[in-house]
């Protein structure tokens, strides 16, 4: 079994790759893959491509890139790229490398950095739109095996929470048919308005792992839920994962919650 079949998530990374360099060299014909889909189980995991997130933030807009970092190690180039947020007046990072034994490795570093601080700021609504309108076209490609467990993604990246107090429920119940997404890594179960991480699922993502650690921290100091880069985040009340909410649901607080 090769390794593009036994790790989507690293399959997804790959092809990422090789639209960044049909795009370096114009061959536009080639990135019309804007949605990637594989099973987990029982359940169908979708995420949006290297296309499909410059697609969705070309829809957004209101977005400037601030700064590029570039650092190379023995074997790797790595890039930092600062991306802001002119709507939610906030800045993310995205983190990325690529092995310099491969050809283009400072344009994929780079571009790798982009789309990671990109997929951070595009709505889960907007993720959902594209994933309906590309999934059953040609815009869409299937990967067929289940993600391997020892698949790591790069260590997470360092974000401001602020203390939030829901004015409904924190709490869900999720049905077994409720669609999963990859955002920015993690799986996460939309169903309606609200999301949920999956402990389980998201067991060896360190992005999963220091959120859900924030979550626990914030609630031992008496503080539902945390605002992180724009989203409402809280502990799901059955202790097996984390909820994400739509800010508008809530009212920002500096006070602690009762």
């Amino acid at each position: 079994m090769s390794e593009l079949q036994s790790v989507p998530y690293q399959a997804m990374d790959l092809r990422d790759e090789k639209q960044i360099i049909a795009e370096m060299q114009g061959q536009h014909q080639l990135i019309q893959k804007y949605v990637y889909s594989f099973k987990q189980g029982n359940q169908q995991i979708t995420s949006l491509s290297y296309a499909g997130i410059k697609e969705a933030i070309r829809r957004r807009g209101y977005v400037s890139i601030t700064s590029h970092t570039v650092s190379e190690t023995e074997n790797s180039i790595r890039c930092i790229v600062k991306v802001h947020d002119e709507i939610n007046h906030i800045d993310v990072l995205g983190v990325a490398e690529a092995d310099k034994s491969k050809p283009f490795a400072f344009v994929l570093a780079t571009n790798k950095a982009e789309r990671n601080a990109f997929a951070k700021i595009v709505p889960a609504e907007l993720i959902s739109t594209l994933i309906a309108t590309y999934l059953n076209s040609e815009g869409a490609e299937t990967l067929t095996e289940t993600p391997h467990p020892s698949f790591q993604r790069s260590p997470f990246k360092k974000v401001t929470a602020t203390p939030v107090t829901p004015s409904t429920p924190a709490e869900t119940s999720d049905p077994p048919t409720a669609e999963r997404i990859v955002k920015d890594g993690i799986i996460w179960m939309q169903s309606g308005t609200t999301e949920k991480a999956y402990r389980e699922e998201n067991k060896d993502n360190p992005d999963y792992q220091q959120i859900e650690r924030q979550l626990k921290e914030a609630k031992e100091a008496k503080i539902k839920g945390l605002a992180i880069n724009g989203y409402w985040y809280f502990l799901d009340s059955q202790n097996d994962g984390v909820l994400l909410r739509q800010p508008s649901r809530f009212q920002t607080s500096k006070e602690e919650t009762p």
